[in-house]
């Protein structure tokens, strides 16, 4: 700890080792700090009085508390020394970065909150580019939109470096990307392609389309971490929350599988489903039923497969039942019976 601001307390004029002065100070949590008033560590010529604001330098951790090497009165440049030591930490404290809109590409209709910005790329370029994006976009408020609509919401551009990400805004998607090759060609035809469509990166059902081009078609100069010369524009089909969704693969049921979650729901071996259990549990039922059933009935068994063939009626009883639940349930009883006797 080098400098505080400190109140004196006490003023001990008469000791072992001299005079000496103790103070308190909100920069120390616990205990006192004293200091001699001797002319090698107070630097004044009058000494201080209880209450006296001073400022102590070169504090010493002791083992009865904190000792000050020098010492002299509070004066008003301190105050404002402190006011702007204070002022760059609160600074420093909230140095988080806040994301900014711009207005750019297609005639200003384009929207982008930058939510991210890395790799020493300064606002003002990532601005620039943005504003100049001869890119337009029209988005879609379902996953699968009958219809899209123009841009009426912030898309979200992340920046690290070279490589530029946009997204759509949540719960919406990119329905439309165009370039404005027949107004701008003199910078798209500068623009280089990547991948129109490319669902293996970042992968997790994400669709992504990539362009690199030298920002200085743009007039933008000294961008940061340009290895190659060029920048990386990524356009992602749906919101990043989606690359972070779980990747769950479905489940699949085998004849024991099948077999366990029947003898489950019915509770026991020797239980008849009921009609209300059915109804209960009708929606996992058939997905274990139609699990196995795809199991067998797929192209890449042949048709005289003797497994195949030997499930072929419970599939048709099963259908025939339809939503009549005492066939249904006599239905799903062979089904079992025929598993238990393979």
């Amino acid at each position: 700890m080098d400098k505080i601001k400190a109140t004196v307390q006490t003023v001990i004029p008469q000791a072992r080792h001299g005079p000496f002065a103790v103070a308190t100070s909100d920069q120390i949590k616990e205990g006192s700090v004293t200091f001699s008033l001797e002319p090698t560590v107070w630097q004044e010529k009058e000494w201080p009085e209880p209450g006296s604001v001073v400022l102590l330098e070169e504090l010493r951790k002791k083992r009865l508390g904190w000792r000050a090497q020098q010492g002299r009165f509070w004066q008003p440049s301190d105050e404002q020394s402190q006011q702007t030591a204070r002022r760059e930490k609160m600074n420093a404290d909230q140095d988080t970065f806040r994301s900014f809109l711009v207005d750019g590409g297609r005639d200003r209709k384009n929207i982008f909150r930058v939510i991210a910005l890395t790799g020493g790329v300064t606002r003002k370029q990532i601005e620039k580019l943005l504003e100049n994006l001869p890119i337009g976009f029209r988005l879609g408020k379902d996953i699968l939109p009958r219809a899209f609509e123009d841009l009426n919401e912030p898309l979200e551009v992340r920046v690290d470096g070279a490589v530029i990400s946009i997204y759509p805004p949540r719960h919406r998607v990119i329905a439309n990307t165009a370039f404005d090759s027949y107004r701008r060609r003199e910078v798209t035809s500068l623009m280089n392609m990547d991948n129109v469509m490319d669902t293996f990166d970042p992968g997790h059902g994400q669709i992504r389309t990539c362009v690199h081009f030298d920002p200085a078609i743009l007039g933008i100069t000294d961008w940061a971490n340009l290895s190659i010369g060029q920048v990386e524009v990524d356009f992602h089909v749906y919101p990043e929350s989606k690359t972070r969704e779980p990747n769950l693969k479905a489940p699949t049921f085998s004849k024991g599988d099948t077999l366990s979650l029947l003898d489950l729901i019915a509770g026991g071996r020797e239980e008849r489903l009921t009609v209300a259990q059915l109804q209960q549990w009708r929606e996992l039922i058939m997905y274990a039923v139609m699990s196995l059933y795809h199991h067998y009935e797929n192209p890449n068994v042949a048709e005289d497969d003797p497994t195949r063939v030997y499930y072929r009626p419970c599939w048709a009883e099963i259908e025939a039942a339809g939503k009549d639940d005492e066939k249904l349930i006599t239905a799903l009883e062979k089904l079992m019976g025929m598993i238990e006797m393979q």
